[in-house]
């Protein structure tokens, strides 16, 4: 078999974006570029590492990072949601990263990002992580 011609990178990214919302042409309506690129970044970071059959390489630290009982540097949260980007997801230029501790009882993590297919153009993204409490029920 013969292949001529190289592969092409996608040139717009499309389809579905994360979180599903219902809009006026429905949740499964096309979202914008930077809506399904945050759409992206997000199942990156927040999978944890090791927890997909298959691919026990993807995801990234970040939980653990974030609520680790350690005081844990905010550079090496940043440095994990870059590596986590450039690895899973090549069509995002992070541009910064934010961190801040949240009243409803989490971590808020910001994001200023833009396209490889367009740097000038950078958006802004924002999302809460609630601390989670797993145990039994009762104690133990």
């Amino acid at each position: 078999m013969v292949v001529t011609g190289a592969f092409q990178p996608a040139t717009e990214l499309r389809g579905l974006a994360l979180p599903a919302t219902l809009g006026p042409q429905g949740i499964f309506a096309s979202k914008s570029a930077f809506d399904v690129a945050w759409g992206d970044l997000l199942v990156a970071v927040f999978t944890p590492r090791g927890s997909r059959p298959m691919n026990r390489l993807f995801g990234s630290t970040l939980y653990d990072l974030l609520f680790t009982p350690l005081d844990v540097e905010d550079e090496i949260i940043e440095v994990s949601i870059r590596e986590v980007a450039a690895q899973f997801c090549p069509h995002i230029v992070i541009q910064r990263v934010t961190l801040s501790s949240s009243t409803q009882g989490g971590v808020q993590v910001g994001v200023v990002f833009s396209l490889t297919s367009d740097p000038q153009t950078t958006t802004s993204r924002t999302v809460l992580v609630k601390k989670t409490h797993i145990g039994i029920a009762g104690g133990v």
